[in-house]
Parts: C-alpha cells; sequence; structure tokens
C-alpha cells in the first residue's frame, strides 16, 4: 500500500539503510496493514482506517527524531569502539615492534659500538682509564657498566678481575666478574651481560670487555602482547555487530573469518557484500595474496632494522642474498616494504574493478 510505504519511508528518511533497519520497516509495515485490516473490519472506511491507524504511533516528527537520534547514537558508538580498538592495535604494535628493535638489534649494534670504542686498547699502548669508560657510557645511556681488563695470551678470563670498571659500584660476583643484577624497576631490566673479546697484537694481551645493558623487561612484551589480544576480541565484536545489522546469511562463515584472519576477514566481507555474483575463489585467493604481501612487508621491516656494521657477511631474504651493511639492508628493506604494500593494495583494486564491472 503506498500510503503505508511513503509513512515507513519518511520515519527512517535519516536512518542508514541496513538490513537491520529493512527488517524493522517490514515489522512495521506488516504492523500497519494489519491494524488497517482490522479497522475496517470495524466498518470504518480504508482512508479513515489509514489515518487512525497512523495517529496510533503518536507525533510522527517526533518519532522520527527519535529514530534519527538513536541511529546516530549507534553509530557514534560504532565509531568510537573502532577508535579504541585502532587505538590499542597501534599500541600493542608499537609495543612489541620497540621491544623486539631494541632488545634484539638496537642493544645489540650499541654493543658493538662500544666494542668498537675499546678493542683499540689491545692493539695499541694506549691505557684505558675510569675517564674513558665514563665517556663512553655518556654517549651511551643505555649501557649501564662496563668493564675492561687485560688477559695475557692462552689465560682464561676468569682467572683475572677487572682492571676498571664503570661506575665503581656495579655489583660482582664471586668470580670477579658482573654480576647478573636482579630487574630494576617493571618494565626495564639491566642483567644482560655481553661478554666480548679481542686478540691483541705484538705482544699485547688479549682484551676482554664486559657490558651490562639496559633492556625491556619481559612484563613490557606481555603488555603488548596483552593490549594486541584486546584489540583482536574487540575487533571480533565490533566486526560481528555490524555483520548482523548488514548482512543477514552466512553470518557463522564470516564469524569464523572475523576470528582468525582479523581486518583482513572483514575487508574480504565488505567487498563481497558488494557484488554477490563474484566467484567466492577470488575472495580466498586475495587473503591468501595479502598475508603473502604482509610477510613481505614484515622483513623488510625487520631488514631495515638490522643496521649491523660488517661488511663482509651475508644473510638469504626470500631466496635472494643480501649484503649486511647498512646502506644496502636500508635499500632491500625499503623494496620488500613496498613489495608487501603492493601484494596487499592491488588484488583490492582488481577485485574492486572486477566488482563494479559485474555490478
Amino acid at each position: 500500500m503506498k500510503q503505508v510505504d511513503a509513512f515507513i519511508d519518511e520515519l527512517y528518511q535519516n536512518v542508514r539503510d541496513t538490513a537491520h533497519v529493512r527488517e524493522l520497516k517490514e515489522e512495521m509495515r506488516v504492523h500497519l496493514l494489519e491494524s488497517i485490516g482490522e479497522l475496517q473490519s470495524q466498518g470504518h472506511s480504508l482512508e479513515e482506517s489509514i489515518r487512525t491507524a497512523f495517529e496510533k504511533f503518536g507525533d510522527v516528527d517526533k518519532l522520527k527524531k527519535e529514530l534519527t537520534e538513536n541511529d546516530v547514537i549507534r553509530r557514534t558508538r560504532a565509531r568510537r569502539l573502532l577508535a579504541l580498538i585502532v587505538l590499542l592495535g597501534v599500541l600493542g604494535s608499537a609495543i612489541l615492534l620497540l621491544y623486539s628493535m631494541w632488545n634484539d638489534n638496537i642493544s645489540q649494534n650499541k654493543v658493538n659500538r662500544v666494542f668498537d670504542e675499546v678493542k683499540i686498547y689491545a692493539t695499541s699502548e694506549k691505557e684505558m682509564s675510569e675517564e674513558l669508560l665514563a665517556g663512553i657510557l655518556k654517549n651511551n645511556a643505555s649501557i649501564s657498566a662496563i668493564g675492561f681488563k687485560r688477559i695475557p695470551a692462552g689465560k682464561a678470563s676468569l682467572e683475572y678481575p677487572y682492571e676498571y670498571t664503570y661506575p665503581a659500584g656495579t655489583p660482582i660476583d664471586s668470580y670477579g666478574e658482573f654480576a647478573n643484577s636482579s630487574p630494576n624497576g617493571i618494565w626495564f631490566t639491566n642483567n644482560y651481560k655481553y661478554s666480548l673479546q679481542a686478540q691483541g697484537k705484538n705482544g699485547h694481551a688479549d682484551v676482554a670487555v664486559d657490558v651490562m645493558l639496559w633492556k625491556f623487561s619481559n612484563k613490557f612484551y606481555l603488555v603488548g602482547c596483552g593490549l594486541l589480544i584486546l584489540y583482536w576480541l574487540l575487533f571480533i565484536v565490533w566486526a560481528t555487530t555490524n555483520l548482523y545489522v548488514n548482512h543477514t546469511r552466512k553470518k557463522w562463515k564470516w564469524i569464523v573469518i572475523f576470528t582468525f584472519f582479523n581486518v583482513i576477514g572483514y575487508w574480504l566481507y565488505i567487498d563481497e557484500i558488494k557484488s554477490a555474483q563474484l566467484r567466492r575463489s577470488w575472495l580466498y585467493i586475495k587473503m591468501i595474496v595479502c598475508l603473502v604481501g604482509l610477510y613481505i612487508g614484515y622483513r623488510g621491516i625487520t631488514l631495515m632494522l638490522l643496521q649491523t656494521r660488517s661488511e663482509n657477511m651475508v644473510i638469504n631474504e626470500l631466496g635472494i642474498d643480501v649484503p649486511l651493511n647498512t646502506q644496502s639492508l636500508v635499500i632491500y628493506g625499503a623494496a620488500f616494504v613496498l613489495a608487501g604494500i603492493f601484494l596487499v593494495l592491488i588484488p583490492f583494486k582488481i577485485h574492486n574493478k572486477l566488482v563494479w564491472k559485474k555490478g
């Protein structure tokens, strides 16, 4: 009935059109038609029955305003929840990336730089002093202590105490070495000890250097993992809520995809509802390509973070021999990141063109 359809459309004119809204409109339509039919059976004319049925809903402008406000509130809450989800994901990823960068790469590079500054004392007549060690620490704030000693050729390091340590109050164990102290604070620990040794030349003794380094503790890592887990769970809730609002069929399939593939799964869902005629196999092919792209991009980032000083070593990345010097690592890493971005974005662009072409 045209009058009923026009009345319902007017009520919902400012409400976003979704599967859930269409269901509500259909329920209202059925209810109005039943009410009109009952009034007609009581002897009222069609026009009078329609007017009476509409009047039972109350003030149309007020009802329209309430429906619009409720829709705005739902959408605002959804956007705020999504913003929170994104924030949790970014923070969790940043914490884990910082933990990995610092503990696995940057900290080791700092130790190597310190060793490069100290090893010259194994091959020259230069004498070490506590002031020199203090200067090294001043330029490397993440290093908490340095121990220096010379060892005669063929002797064990543990047989000789440190000649110089800085700071002077650093804990020493029963062997005369730096003691692995307990963690300092919640987020950092300095119980990571690196022992390095350089062989002397021209009769000079070997030089042994122990470095105590500040690193992020496991609690810092667990916080990052916790934030990512919370992000993952909340995103599943958010995506599933949108699924029930926008789509009414095969919900279980998409919930499983959201659970295992998260934002990529939701991306696939958005593409599928644009065109139900597109072959489903393409969706899964695209998902695999995207995952490969994400992995290649991740490997590129790790390459760029591996800022080694060595010039004569080679590693193998995805079947490609990569020389380990800083400049080439950045170039190769950037190329891998761009390749990963290409593999993530291009399948979606191709798929969207197919969707619109079929649509």
